[in-house]
């Protein structure tokens, strides 16, 4: 028995080393044959990625990623808001420029009070606030009618004599001074006295310069605000109150 043991013992190993002898030899033949055709070799059922140099390069797309998801359902749904455009914003209305004016002036010496309380109840009839100043203010006190400095005192001698001739009275020769070889022909403190004089010597054939001397005077002025919006009733007050000018100025 112990030989039939051993026999088949035998057999086996030689069918096992026949098996692997054939298995041995014929797979480089397949590895090769799959190497040079460029396909490896897969397991059952599994698909074969397509490599790129065995695709079509016109039928190639680049692939876009999904829309990304918002993770919050409520500001997806939530509509936004439309633009506002300067059409849709109404225009301011224009507020006209607060003007204020100045009163006056009112004498320095021969102010009245009676005059000075008339202008403030009439002011104070309308609601227009008032505020009192008082101050010194430069103006022409007198105009001089003279002709200009000659080259020398002869010519404006000669001159004078012309004058004379022709009716004209009142001159006078300058002689030192800035104004030295002038001819001066009247000083006047009113500007309608000024006037005649002028036009006395240019019917007679002479054109006179007129000159102006300036002083100080104290005088009183009144400065009204009108309410925002309000004009100030300048007739009715120059009407009311002639002899006193209205003149506009800065509210500050």
């Amino acid at each position: 028995m112990r030989w039939i043991f051993f026999l088949l013992l035998l057999v086996n190993a030689i069918g096992f080393g026949w098996w692997m002898h054939g298995f041995l030899f014929s797979a480089p033949s397949r590895v090769s044959a799959s190497a040079e055709a460029g396909v490896a070799l897969l397991p059952a059922g599994a698909e074969r990625l397509l490599l790129i140099r065995e695709a079509d390069p016109t039928e190639l797309v680049p692939r876009s990623p999904p829309p990304r998801r918002s993770t919050n359902p409520t500001a997806a749904s939530k509509p936004r808001p439309a633009p506002v455009t300067g059409s849709n914003k109404a225009p301011l209305p224009a507020v006209p420029p607060r003007v204020c004016y100045r009163l006056g002036p009112f004498p320095g010496k021969d102010v009245k009070k009676t005059q000075i309380d008339a202008v403030r109840t009439w002011l104070d009839a309308r609601r227009i606030s008032v505020k009192l100043h008082r101050n010194q203010r430069r103006e022409v006190r007198l105009h001089w009618v003279y002709l200009p400095p000659f080259k020398t005192i002869d010519e404006a001698k000669k001159q004078a004599a012309r004058m004379k001739k022709k009716g004209v009275r009142d001159i006078f020769l300058l002689r030192r001074g800035d104004m030295k070889n002038a001819i001066s022909l009247g000083v006047f403190s009113q500007r309608a006295s000024m006037g005649k004089r002028l036009d006395e010597l240019k019917r007679r054939g002479f054109a006179a310069t007129v000159g102006s001397r300036y002083g100080t005077k104290k005088a009183t002025w009144f400065t009204v605000a009108p309410p925002a919006g309000a004009t100030f009733p300048k007739s009715d007050f120059s009407r009311r109150f002639p002899s006193l000018e209205v003149a506009a100025e800065d509210c500050n």
